[in-house]
């Protein structure tokens, strides 16, 4: 029996569509590092998508296009990357949460100080 692998070649231009999940690498900025998002808008002659990083939507025209290393991502691997950008945030955000309590301790240490002082001078 043969088993028939599908190779998830680099895309072109014209074979991307709006709604299209895609991951792409431009080796001159981010090599090695994978951004992985949404074809929202397209037209002959440029494609913009929304990046799952920070939201945020960039332009490509098409030699931008034709120069990255752009594939189709499917739901069990977008899954799993948002999954993983999920928990870093939950991780980013408990960070920031430990140290907004500690300031906020700190904060209420020197109060209470200041108004130890204050009530000194009261008496």
């Amino acid at each position: 029996m043969q088993v028939l692998i599908k190779k998830n070649k680099n895309m072109k231009f014209e074979n991307l569509k709006e709604g299209l999940f895609v991951k792409y690498e431009i080796e001159q900025i981010f090599a090695n590092n994978n951004i992985y998002g949404k074809v929202v808008f397209m037209n002959e002659n440029m494609v913009r998508i929304l990046t799952y990083d920070d939201f945020e939507q960039f332009e490509f025209n098409r030699n931008e296009i034709e120069s990255m290393k752009i594939k189709e991502i499917y739901g069990a691997d977008l899954r799993q990357y948002l999954e993983m950008r999920k928990e870093i945030l939950i991780e980013l955000l408990d960070e920031i949460k430990t140290s907004y309590d500690k300031n906020v301790v700190d904060i209420n240490i020197d109060l209470s100080k200041l108004n130890t002082c204050i009530n000194d001078l009261k008496s």
